[in-house]
């Protein structure tokens, strides 16, 4: 049985915000994935791009 990962979860709460406290153009993949306490590479492994999580925060009512 593999093991669960919250860490999606927690890069949409991290781009909310990161986004509440300033704008999404200085909101950075880094600053998000720190907030966040994920690799890049998950990151990227969730999400193509910003955009692509921003439209996901967004689906979600965030």
């Amino acid at each position: 049985m593999g093991r669960t990962s919250d860490a999606k979860q927690r890069l949409i709460e991290a781009m909310h915000d990161l986004i509440w406290l300033g704008s999404y153009g200085s909101t950075s993949v880094d600053q998000i994935c720190k907030l966040a306490g994920v690799k890049k590479g998950s990151f990227y492994h969730f999400f193509e791009s910003k955009a692509e999580l921003a439209i996901a925060r967004g689906a979600l009512g965030l």
